[in-house]
């Protein structure tokens, strides 16, 4: 009896320590997209949510878990209760992450935009038959869990999908990072698979004795996931830096010598008509050559006089609504206008200016005044910052 009491208690430990380490992760990272949101505002989209919905469930559904697992086991009408719960849980997660949908594909084709609807509407009957069949016996609760395993494609499908189309906009190397966090959430979605009463009960039914251990290693590759989620996210910049697409306004090349802008590229015209040049407000109207000329030697002279001072160039200067990024070659000034400044956007910037002057080279003194020859960089620029203006125009 002692012997079998020691076995229990150890069994007993053995799972209540990774139910802890995960839903301390699963809180911990569903905290952390609630704050990043709150402390960038309004800078941070608000789909970047998702992440936060779907780490609160999982700590929702393994809750379930470990309660069946270490408390109520021995129970079966409890035991069907905490299953009835997960289901609610998916149902609600499915509302909340078609919601969120929404807001990331409302620049999409209308088709694209009718999935988020079609999730919702299925996360709300699947909710109703779920409460519906947990107050009445019927065969809906077979439709119920039915039309929950369908949701789980969406619930986890969604930020995979996010995770994805982060890594295609990431310019700076984090595709590495990005693979791991996905990694990490399709480890979690397999082991959620697997925790889910049915599955546990047939695949205890089909290995026996050997259950438990696999259970463990289960929880020890749900944590694994957990913690790759958390060291991915935690290494990246924040989200919205990835989506520089929607921040940049103009682009411009600057002589200093003659006062001139060699190469300009608009990408947002709208801003760009009331920005003001050199502190000479537009008017809401588009800016005449010889006003924008006095606001390039305004600029030009605010970086002199900075540089002058304190032997350090300007890279970065904030006009409230448009922030101005800097970089600099002798006569040149590369300027770039952008909504919102972020190290992807810099990183651009030193990326145009390295490929304009291998292009250019020799012909930049010898054509200054004739901001006509440099017409050929739009190529460049549309190669580098090319997404932008497609998307604009």
């Amino acid at each position: 009896m002692l012997v079998q009491t020691i076995a229990e208690q150890f069994s007993f430990e053995s799972l209540l320590i990774p139910y802890f380490i995960i839903l301390a992760l699963t809180i911990e990272l569903g905290l952390f997209f609630i704050i990043q949101k709150a402390t960038r505002k309004e800078r941070s989209p608000l789909w970047i949510l998702t992440f936060s919905v779907a780490m609160f469930a999982f700590s929702g559904v393994y809750l379930t878990r470990a309660l069946t697992d270490l408390v109520f086991g021995s129970s079966p009408d409890i035991v069907e209760s905490l299953f009835q719960a997960d289901l609610v849980i998916v149902s609600v997660c499915a509302i909340v992450i078609g919601i969120l949908m929404r807001f990331f594909f409302k620049d999409a084709k209308m088709i694209v935009q009718l999935l988020p609807i079609v999730v919702i509407l299925l996360g709300a009957v699947t909710l109703a038959l779920v409460i519906y069949s947990s107050i009445v016996t019927t065969i809906l609760g077979q439709v119920a869990a039915a039309l929950v395993g369908v949701l789980v494609i969406p619930v986890a499908g969604f930020p995979i999908y996010i995770l994805w189309q982060l890594a295609k906009r990431d310019e700076i190397g984090h595709k590495g990072i990005f693979i791991v966090i996905m990694l990490g959430i399709i480890l979690n979605f397999i082991g959620l698979g697997f925790n889910f009463q049915r599955v546990q009960a047939a695949v205890g039914d089909a290995i026996g004795a050997a259950y438990p251990a696999f259970k463990l290693a289960v929880l020890v590759g749900i944590i694994a996931g957990l913690s790759m989620i958390a060291f991915g996210f935690y290494y990246i910049p924040p989200v919205d830096d990835f989506f520089w697409i929607n921040q940049i306004v103009a682009l411009y090349v600057l002589s200093k010598s003659t006062r001139t802008a060699l190469f300009k590229k608009i990408f947002d015209q709208k801003v760009v008509e009331g920005f003001s040049f050199g502190g000479k407000q537009t008017g809401g109207a588009i800016p005449s050559e010889s006003a924008f000329a006095s606001g390039i030697g305004g600029i030009i002279e605010i970086l002199s006089e900075t540089s002058a001072a304190d032997g350090k160039k300007v890279e970065f200067i904030d006009q409230g609504a448009v922030k101005m990024l800097f970089s600099y070659q002798e006569d040149l000034i590369f300027i770039l206008l952008a909504k919102q400044a972020s190290p992807v956007l810099n990183y651009k910037l030193r990326s145009f200016k390295d490929d304009f002057l291998l292009f250019f080279g020799d012909m930049i003194t010898r054509f200054a005044s004739k901001p006509e020859k440099f017409l050929p960089a739009e190529t460049i620029a549309m190669r580098i910052f090319g997404i932008a203006g497609e998307k604009r125009r």
